[in-house]
């Protein structure tokens, strides 16, 4: 009676095994020996062989890519995964469609580079096991957006005063002291800014920028440059998108008045709005918000004032602070100091700042200009180390401080 129970066996695994070859990553299997081998043991298993292994399990193989199906803006793409078929020393080949290329392997953790073709690429990793077996991985597929164009020959030239910029945190003082100029207003991990979050609640922009620009307290490496932005290619839907036009003016008021390197990425200026990597079609250049001149205001002012391209800042503190920055602004003994308070609430308010020793030349100050209006602001004395500095809603103040 034992003979019909191997018959079904057999009739199971080659009916698993036609299955198998007529599933995606297993097309090439057929001409493959060693692929073969691997569909018969899995086969096998599947219909009670091997001490009875449950057929989900034996079907998971050993090998598999990281990630998933996605669109590419590259011809070449880092590629990782794990390999855990039982021997360290077995090459891990990726084959990218009729391209391969070898792995490099740490314990189980592979990668490779692979190029990329326009149009549709399959990724496949092999790898073969001690007693022969070879194993595949589920195919993942990059749909590459770029084409092949007719390019132009770009010379960049750098001066002795050009900077070397690190994709990497600014918290980090390694970066400064290996020889780096600049770096990102990250967090502590990678790509992450610091002022992600910072907007989202009206009452706590205050805190939550103070905590981002002094890196909770703790400042920076005395050498750092943060490279500030309010945009770039990973941050989403733009700041104005998600903001407002007047949240971006106050945002920009600041962006371009704190120390660092100020970033103005592609069409921020015009209120350009889009997203990196999804949306298609050119940047639309119209400048519907109205934010050109008023940029093009704060650079020149920035250009203007050595105390605003300087890397010398003082941060203050103010009342109410859940709505309100406000930090001085530093240059060489001959450059006036500039005030900057920034309201992010909606209402009008005369912001109590509370000025240090290097900043009390605000409170023997006359009426200082505003740069950004080109507009005396009176301002009030609160006891003998604070003044009153009455500012709109969603507004900003450069104020520049005069003798008596």
């Amino acid at each position: 009676m034992a003979r019909p129970q191997v018959v079904s066996l057999v009739i199971a695994a080659l009916s698993l095994a036609e299955a198998a070859l007529s599933v995606p990553g297993c097309a090439d299997i057929e001409s493959d020996p060693g692929g073969r081998r691997q569909v018969d043991r899995v086969g096998y298993a599947a219909a009670g062989g091997e001490a009875g292994v449950p057929a989900a399990e034996a079907l998971e193989s050993p090998i598999a890519l990281d990630g998933g199906d996605a669109e590419v803006w590259t011809w070449q793409k880092k590629v990782t995964g794990t390999c855990s078929c039982g021997d360290d020393r077995a090459n891990v080949l990726l084959r990218v469609n009729d391209t391969e290329v070898e792995a490099e392997r740490r314990g189980e953790r592979f990668s490779a580079v692979v190029p990329l073709d326009e149009g549709e690429n399959r990724i496949v990793a092999h790898c073969r096991s001690a007693d022969g077996t070879e194993y595949s991985s589920e195919a993942i597929t990059f749909s590459q957006r770029l084409k092949h164009r007719p390019t132009a020959r770009i010379r960049i030239f750098l001066t002795v005063n050009g900077i070397l910029l690190a994709e990497a945190t600014a918290r980090d003082p390694w970066y400064f002291t290996n020889g780096f100029d600049a770096a990102y207003d990250w967090t502590d991990e990678l790509g992450r800014w610091s002022m992600e979050h910072a907007f989202d609640l009206p009452d706590e922009i205050g805190p939550r920028l103070r905590e981002a620009l002094t890196n909770a307290g703790r400042g920076f490496d005395e050498d750092a440059l943060v490279f500030h932005f309010l945009n770039n290619n990973d941050t989403g839907e733009r700041f104005i998108t998600r903001h407002g036009r007047a949240m971006e003016m106050v945002a920009a008021g600041m962006l371009l008045t704190l120390p660092g390197l100020p970033c103005i990425y592609t069409g921020q200026e015009v209120g350009a709005e889009f997203r990196p990597y999804r949306t298609r079609g050119p940047v639309s250049w119209d400048d519907r918000y109205n934010l050109r001149d008023y940029y093009k205001r704060l650079i020149r002012l920035r250009r203007q004032h050595p105390s605003l391209y300087s890397r010398q800042w003082e941060m203050l503190r103010v009342e109410p602070e859940r709505q309100v920055l406000a930090y001085a602004r530093y240059g060489g003994p001959e450059d006036a100091p500039v005030l900057v308070v920034l309201n992010f609430s909606r209402e009008p308010i005369r912001a109590q700042v509370t000025l240090t020793e290097r900043s009390a030349c605000f409170a023997r100050t006359s009426d200082p200009l505003d740069l950004l209006l080109d507009e005396r602001v009176h301002i009030g004395r609160s006891g003998q180390s604070a003044i009153r500095v009455p500012i709109p809603g969603l507004s900003v103040r450069i104020l520049v401080a005069s003798k008596r």
